[in-house]
């Protein structure tokens, strides 16, 4: 046996050696990557290794060395797309004339984007319906947002208060409810679409939509407070606001709206699975967990002592919320191919 290692991964092989041609290079695949590479086994007339051709032999070896499916299977990759444009939005952005601030929003929500792809990623996943959903919602979010803040307003102005409960009921009703609501209103479209088009989405699409949705807010929620930021430097002398807002806006609130917007989506997309049920039932516990985990972590910062420590663990709490829902979908869903649909139906009712 003739050992080897791989020239993509690095990965130790092991390969007989007298299926390796002694003039003839052959192409080896990696079982770990599943890279292939050319070898060749070069001895002199005494069997002593030969040196190595000329730089342009080996450059052109090494740049010839993929299957050419293989190379076409990368181009039609999804996620090499997604990871290239990622990688050059800022030029896109600039390119475009797009404000710096709000090319900025929307650029840490993508980000987001593809690690929560990658973490929830299946073998059904629809990457366009995601992107649509966030594209979307990036369009429409802003009118729905000022419909539903005039309703929930009155409730906007107990934050400031003194009273524990009050300043409670304020993050619960004023602002909980009303972005909660705003970012599920793209899910519920989509919801009444699929129902009057006859079509049935999983739990786990729903799950990624209000996600993505939750993406999309944060992107334009986070243009405001960053340009009030930089605004602030500029004519207050607050030097280092506005960089240690976008930091921290651009970081860590998309992650947040991420997490209950999903929560939301999760109980929105019950409905496909119990369609006998009344689905208010479903939209006004989807809207009450969410607001009820965004109240929390407001209130959170607001507290005098340990207020870092409160909204880390707030911040905990829901993202276990969210992984939770995934886990009941994802357990669901292997229950379902491994006893069938119809003995799964009958068991829940």
């Amino acid at each position: 046996m003739t050992k080897l290692f791989c020239q993509i991964c690095g990965e130790s092989l092991k390969v007989d050696a007298e299926q390796i041609p002694g003039s003839q290079p052959v192409k080896i695949r990696c079982p770990g990557c599943q890279g292939v590479f050319l070898y060749e086994r070069l001895t002199g007339n005494e069997g002593e290794p030969l040196e190595a051709g000329s730089v342009v032999e080996v450059v052109r070896d090494e740049l010839f060395a993929m299957d050419i499916p293989d190379f076409w299977k990368l181009l039609h990759s999804q996620v090499f797309w997604l990871i290239l444009v990622l990688a050059g939005m800022p030029l896109i952005l600039n390119m475009l004339n797009v404000e710096i601030v709000r090319g900025m929003t929307v650029y840490f929500s993508m980000i987001w984007f593809l690690v929560f792809i990658k973490l929830f990623q299946y073998e059904e996943t629809n990457i366009q319906l995601h992107l649509g959903v966030y594209f979307l919602s990036l369009l429409t979010l802003s009118p729905v947002f000022s419909l539903v803040n005039s309703l929930t307003s009155p409730f906007y102005s107990f934050i400031d208060s003194d009273s524990a409960f009050l300043r409670f009921t304020g993050f619960f009703c004023g602002v909980g409810v009303t972005e909660e609501l705003t970012k599920a209103m793209p899910i519920l479209f989509l919801a009444i679409i699929n129902k009057w088009k006859g079509q049935v989405l999983s739990g786990r699409e729903y799950l990624l939509c209000g996600i993505m949705s939750g993406l999309a807010f944060a992107g334009v929620e986070n243009f405001g407070y960053i340009q009030m930021a930089v605004i602030r430097d500029t004519f207050m002398g607050t030097v280092g606001d506005g960089a240690v807002t976008s930091l921290v806006r651009s970081t860590l609130t998309p992650f947040i709206h991420a997490c209950l917007s999903g929560i939301f989506a999760y109980f929105i997309g019950l409905y496909s699975l119990y369609p006998s049920r009344s689905p208010w039932t479903y939209i006004l516990s989807g809207l009450f967990v969410s607001s009820l985990l965004h109240a929390i972590y407001d209130f959170a910062v607001t507290v005098s002592f340990f207020s870092q420590a409160f909204s880390f663990l707030a911040l905990a709490l829901m993202y276990m919320g969210l992984l939770v829902c995934w886990l009941n979908l994802k357990t669901r869903a292997q229950r379902v191919a491994r006893e069938g649909v119809d003995n799964y139906i009958q068991d829940i009712f």
